[in-house]
């Protein structure tokens, strides 16, 4: 399936629309419905001997034709946009790597403070344990050689 356009995949239909669609007949709706279709998708222009239907056609048509024109020209500044943009033959946005990427380093070098912190600290947990460890066991002699004096 091939590519296609925007206006020839959508087309928007007026909120607005709503009050002068609950004034008809559902068999005008259809019709209306019908005709909108056959002009979005065919090109057919509607043609009725139904006045009503004649005056809301003609507004509505006038809507497309506005929608359809917006969309054309914003197609074309977006065109001109492109091509304003890379249509350079001298363009070198890409071709290579910034000239700012000689600090990128400096988030690696901030790391490496952190982990320094985390060494010191965990050195002083280790002193720390091994000066209750020291603790744990001076009283521990203390107990036995009180123990020991008694049955001597």
């Amino acid at each position: 399936m091939s590519k296609q356009k925007q206006s020839d995949v959508a087309f928007l239909m007026m909120k607005q629309w709503r009050e002068q669609l609950a004034l008809i007949s559902d068999e005008q709706r259809g019709k209306l419905l019908t005709a909108i279709y056959d002009y979005q998708c065919d090109g057919a222009d509607f043609d009725t001997d139904d006045a009503v239907l004649k005056i809301l056609w003609v507004s509505i048509k006038q809507v497309f034709e506005i929608n359809n024109k917006k969309y054309e020209e914003m197609c074309e500044k977006n065109k001109r946009n492109i091509k304003k943009r890379w249509g350079k033959d001298d363009t070198t946005v890409y071709d290579r790597i910034p000239n700012d990427t000689k600090n990128t380093d400096i988030d690696i070098e901030k790391d490496k403070d952190i982990d320094t912190d985390i060494e010191i600290e965990t050195e002083t947990e280790k002193d720390r344990e091994a000066d209750t460890d020291k603790d744990c066991n001076s009283a521990a002699l203390s107990d036995l050689l009180i123990l020991k004096s008694r049955f001597d």
